[in-house]
């Protein structure tokens, strides 16, 4: 019974948000300092600076359907991939178990698309000796 009124609620809810876009007026004037929100002109740019400056973040263009018509076509939101994660750099220093013979071991890291093929990240750490690449788990819990 719950989900079936949380369908309702929902379904009401989209509804109300579609017809009140096409009555509110798409916001010309900044109003970032005192609202936090932006224009769309200044959305535009925001992301195009930070697609510009960080190589994971792309717009895209989405559905044509659901397209805002304030907004460019092939930007109407932004993604962003192949994100750095401190969990997954973790996995790849446990997944290591100690020094090679000559006292330190050279791990070949995939981090995304943006790095040349000779970026290596080179460790140190005491123990029992391993090989040179370690096999680390495809995703990390």
């Amino acid at each position: 019974m719950a989900s079936v009124f949380t369908s309702v609620k929902q379904t009401l809810y989209t509804a109300y948000m579609k017809q009140a876009d096409k009555v509110k007026a798409t916001l010309t004037e900044s109003q970032f300092i005192q609202e936090g929100v932006l224009t769309p002109d200044e959305f535009v740019a925001a992301g195009d600076m930070l697609v510009y400056k960080c190589k994971t973040w792309e717009w895209a263009s989405g559905d044509p359907s659901r397209a805002a018509s304030y907004l460019p076509p092939n930007k109407q939101y932004l993604v962003t991939k192949n994100v750095r994660c401190a969990q997954r750099c973790a996995a790849l220093e446990k997944a290591c178990d100690g020094p090679s013979s000559s006292g330190q071991h050279t791990i070949k890291m995939d981090l995304g698309d943006d790095l040349d093929d000779d970026e290596w990240v080179t460790t140190e750490s005491s123990g029992k000796a391993s090989t040179a690449a370690a096999e680390v788990p495809a995703e990390v819990e």
